[in-house]
This record gives C-alpha cells, structure tokens and sequence, in this order.
C-alpha cells in the first residue's frame, strides 16, 4: 500500500532533504557555467595577439552565431548558460572542442 503524505505533515527534515539536493545541483551547474566562460577567456588570451571580446564576437557573427558582446561578457562571468550549437561555433571560432569547453 502506498502511504500519500500530506502537505502540512511535511518535516523540516524532509524539506531539508528534498530542496538541498537541489541546491546542490544548482551550485554545480553555476560553476560550470563560471568554468566554461573561464576556458573562453583563456582561449580568447592564447591568441597573438589576444582576440578582444569585440572581435570574437565578430569572428562569431561571420560563423553564423550572432551575440552581442554583452552577451559575450555574461558567458565569460558565469550568468548566462550556453546552448549546445553555441558551443560548437564558440569552440571552431576559438580552434579548440566543445569537450575542451566543458570539462
């Protein structure tokens, strides 16, 4: 038989328990996103001489992917997620992989 509990029985414990986990996931995600843009910096110095944010941006509009460089900026810091053909161009842009960029 399955035992249904109702909303008012619910114990911090098990709150706790459900929203920590998800917490968590969260964390991880935000650091990833922060990894990511980390790598793109990176990737964007080891150029001679270093790509500007501008003219990765321009290098990427003439790929096909067309972002703002303000847009850029929230990558690069963390507060934005990028979808995965962003990835893909991002990454031929900057001649590196989209395994490289994420892990």
């Amino acid at each position: 038989m399955i035992s249904v509990t109702k909303r008012n029985d619910l114990t911090n414990a098990s709150v706790t328990s459900i929203f920590l986990p998800l917490f968590a996931v969260r964390g991880i995600l935000m650091e990833h996103k922060k990894s990511v843009g980390e790598k793109i910096v990176k990737c964007r110095a080891s150029f001679a001489p270093p790509l500007s944010q501008r003219e990765l941006v321009k290098r990427l509009k003439d790929a096909g992917l067309d972002i703002s460089i303000a847009e850029l900026a929230e990558i690069e810091s963390g507060n934005r997620s990028l979808k995965q053909y962003e990835v893909t161009v991002l990454a031929g842009v900057l001649n590196t992989t989209a395994f490289q960029l994420h892990s």
